[in-house]
């Protein structure tokens, strides 16, 4: 709801037609009465994921491939530098790091510099 209120409305000044795919929440009745009362009518449309969202397809899959086998290497890289005193057994620690956001963030920023780069450097 959030999309359709926030980013989607303010874009449309009248009645307007929405595709959309047949992802379940697209076909809820509160989503329906929303578009009905805001004048948006909805199409949905089966199997055009491939053709409105084409990164999904070809793009998406290889990066987040990328991405968790960074990430895993960074928790590695960290719980390799962490003191073994801290913490009893490196499954309790993996799951510290996954909790603490403060250290998560920037080292999910640096994951997906990395990413990047590595993804454009192989599938030019």
């Amino acid at each position: 709801m959030f999309w359709l209120g926030f980013i989607l409305l303010p874009d449309f000044a009248g009645p307007t037609y929405l595709a959309m795919d047949l992802f379940k929440s697209h076909s809820t009745q509160n989503i329906k009465d929303w578009l009905r009362a805001h004048r948006i009518i909805p199409s949905l449309v089966p199997g055009c994921t491939g053709l409105v969202q084409s990164l999904d397809v070809s793009v998406n899959p290889p990066f987040k491939d990328i991405l968790k086998q960074t990430i895993d290497g960074a928790v590695d890289l960290a719980e390799k530098q962490s003191s073994p005193d801290s913490l009893a057994t490196k499954g309790r620690q993996r799951k510290l790091w996954q909790s603490a956001a403060s250290e998560m963030r920037p080292m999910m920023t640096q994951c997906v510099g990395a990413t990047w780069e590595q993804f454009d450097r192989e599938k030019k």
